[in-house]
C-alpha cells in the first residue's frame, strides 16, 4: 500500500495542475461572452487588448517559475533560506515593477497633457497596471510555493484565485463597472492569492520576508539571472503575438481566424502537454543535485510522457477538426489539411524542445539568449515571404525552418549533454507516442465512416483517445521503472 502513495500523489499533483489550467481557460470564456453583453465594438476592442498584455506582464515575474525552484533546491529547502532567497527576489520583482510603474506614470501624464490621451482613459490605464501589479506579486508568490515543492496547494489558490477574479469581474459588469471591472476584479484575485500566500508561507513554511535579508548584490544578482531569463522570453512572446498580424496584412480574412481558432485549440493542448514538466521541474532539480543517473532517467521519463499526451491530443484534433468546430462555433471552418499536419509536427517537437529546455533551466543554466533571438528573427524575416510564395502554408513552414536550424538543435543538445543523454536512448521514448497518434488517428478515422452526429462522433473520439493515452503512459512508466531497476 505504501508504495502506491507516490503514484497517488503525482495523480493528484497532474489534476490540481490541469484543473487550475482548465478553470483559467473556461474564466476567460465566460467572461468574454459576458463582455459582449455590454460592450459596442471599441470597449470589446479595448477588453481583449487588455487580455492580450497579460502575456507581457508576466515577464515582470522574472521567470520565478524557473528561478526559484533551482534557487530553493541550491539550499535544501531550509526555512532561514528560503526567507532570504524569497526576501530578495520580491524585493526584485518591486523593484523592477516601481521603475515600470513610475515610467508609465509619467507617459500617462505627457500623454494627457498634450492631449493624446483622455484623462478618463488614462485613469482606466493606471489602474490596470496598478491591479496588474497586484497579480504579478500574487504569481510571484503562487511561484514561491510551486518551488517549495506545494504544488497542490499552490494550483488549489490559483483555481480560487479565479474563481473571485470571476465573481468579481462579473459583479462590477453587471454593477455598470464596465470596462473597469477588469482591473478591479484582477485586484481582488491578486490580492487574495498575496493574503493566503503569505499566511500559507509562515504556518507551513516558516518562511519570513524580511527587510534584513535584503542584500544589494544578492538583489543585483537576482535582477541579472531573471533579466537574463526575461531576454530569453521576450523573442519568443514578440513572435507569437506578431504572427496573426502577419497573417492578417499577407491573407483574407478567413486565413486570420482560422489561425485564431488554431491558437485556441493549440493553446488547450498545450495545456496538457506541458502538464509533466510542470509538475517534474521542482522534484527534477533536487534530483539532478543528488543523483544525475536518477535525473537522468526522471527527464526522459519526463519527455516520454509529455510526447504521448502531445500525440493524442494532436492527433484527436486533426482527425476530428470539423467536428471540433461544428460543435464550438456552430458551422465548419475551412482549415487546410496540409497547414494542420505541418504545424502540428512544429508544435510536438517544439513542447518536447520546451520541455528539455525547462530541464535545463532547472539545473541553472539560462544561457539561451543568442539562439531564441536567432530564431526569432528568422520568422518574423522569413514568414512573410514564405506566406508570398507558399500561402498559409507558410507560417508553420516559417516556424519549422527557424526552429530547425536554431532552437531544436542548440536546446536539445544542452539538455542531452547536461542530463548526458544519448539520441538513442531517447527516440524509444517517442515509439508509444507513434503508437498512440497512429491508433488515435485510425480510430477516428473509422467514426468518421459511421455517419454518427457531430458531438457523438466528437465524444466517442475522445473517449478513444483518453483510453489510448493512459495507456500510453502506463507503458511509458513501466519501460523508465525498469530502466531504473537496472541502474
Amino acid at each position: 500500500m505504501t508504495a502506491k502513495i507516490p503514484d497517488i500523489k503525482r495523480l493528484g499533483n497532474y489534476a490540481v495542475t490541469f484543473g487550475a489550467g482548465v478553470s483559467q481557460i473556461l474564466a476567460g470564456i465566460f467572461l468574454s461572452r459576458q463582455a459582449f453583453k455590454f460592450f459596442d465594438e471599441q470597449d470589446l476592442k479595448i477588453w481583449f487588448l487588455m487580455l492580450a498584455a497579460m502575456p507581457f506582464l508576466a515577464l515582470f515575474e522574472l521567470g520565478a517559475n524557473i528561478v526559484l525552484p533551482h534557487k530553493l533546491a541550491a539550499v535544501k529547502y531550509e526555512s532561514e533560506d528560503i526567507s532570504r532567497i524569497a526576501s530578495n527576489f520580491v524585493a526584485t520583482v518591486v523593484l523592477a515593477l516601481s521603475g515600470a510603474l513610475v515610467i508609465a506614470v509619467v507617459v500617462l501624464w505627457t500623454c494627457t497633457r498634450l492631449g493624446v490621451l483622455g484623462t478618463h482613459a488614462a485613469s482606466l490605464l493606471v489602474a490596470i497596471a496598478l491591479a496588474s501589479a497586484a497579480r504579478i506579486l500574487a504569481n510571484v508568490m503562487h511561484s514561491l510555493l510551486y518551488a517549495e515543492g506545494d504544488n497542490l496547494y499552490d494550483k488549489s489558490l490559483r483555481v480560487v484565485s479565479i474563481l473571485v477574479m470571476t465573481v468579481v469581474i462579473t459583479l462590477g459588469l453587471y454593477g455598470g463597472l464596465l470596462l473597469w471591472a477588469m482591473p478591479l476584479g484582477w485586484a481582488a484575485a491578486g490580492v487574495t492569492s498575496i493574503c493566503v500566500g503569505f499566511y500559507r508561507q509562515r504556518t507551513r513554511w516558516q518562511v519570513r520576508l524580511r527587510m534584513q535579508h535584503l542584500r544589494r548584490d544578492s538583489v543585483m544578482a537576482t535582477l541579472r539571472d531573471a533579466l537574463r531569463y526575461v531576454f530569453i522570453a521576450l523573442p519568443g512572446q514578440l513572435v507569437f503575438n506578431a504572427t496573426p498580424f502577419i497573417i492578417a496584412s499577407r491573407l483574407p480574412a478567413q486565413y486570420t481566424v482560422a489561425f485564431g481558432l488554431t491558437q485556441q485549440l493549440i493553446g488547450g493542448i498545450s495545456l496538457m502537454a506541458s502538464l509533466p514538466i510542470v509538475v517534474t521541474t521542482p522534484r527534477l532539480a533536487g534530483t539532478y543535485r543528488a543523483d544525475r543517473s536518477a535525473a537522468r532517467e526522471l527527464l526522459l521519463g519526463t519527455l516520454g510522457n509529455a510526447a504521448v499526451i502531445a500525440a493524442a491530443a494532436l492527433a484527436l484534433v486533426a482527425v476530428s477538426i470539423d467536428q471540433i468546430l461544428l460543435v464550438w462555433v456552430g458551422h465548419p471552418v475551412p482549415i487546410e489539411g496540409l497547414f494542420l499536419g505541418i504545424y502540428f509536427v512544429v508544435m510536438f517537437f517544439e513542447w518536447q524542445q520546451t520541455t528539455a529546455t525547462t530541464a535545463t533551466m532547472a539545473t541553472g543554466d539560462m544561457n539561451f539568449a543568442t539562439v531564441t533571438v536567432i530564431s526569432a528573427l528568422l520568422v518574423v524575416t522569413t514568414m512573410p515571404l514564405l506566406i508570398q510564395h507558399f500561402g498559409f502554408i507558410g507560417v508553420p513552414l516559417a516556424l519549422l525552418i527557424a526552429q530547425a536550424l536554431t532552437c531544436h538543435p542548440h536546446n536539445f543538445w544542452k539538455a542531452f549533454r547536461t542530463y548526458r543523454i544519448s539520441v538513442t536512448s531517447y527516440l524509444p521514448k517517442l515509439l508509444p507516442a507513434v503508437l498512440v497518434a497512429g491508433l488515435v488517428l485510425g480510430a477516428g478515422a473509422g467514426l468518421r465512416g459511421l455517419a454518427l452526429p457531430a458531438l457523438v462522433q466528437l465524444l466517442l473520439a475522445g473517449g478513444v483517445t483518453a483510453l489510448l493515452c493512459v495507456a500510453g503512459l502506463y507503458v511509458n512508466r513501466a519501460s523508465t521503472q525498469s530502466s531504473m531497476a537496472h541502474k
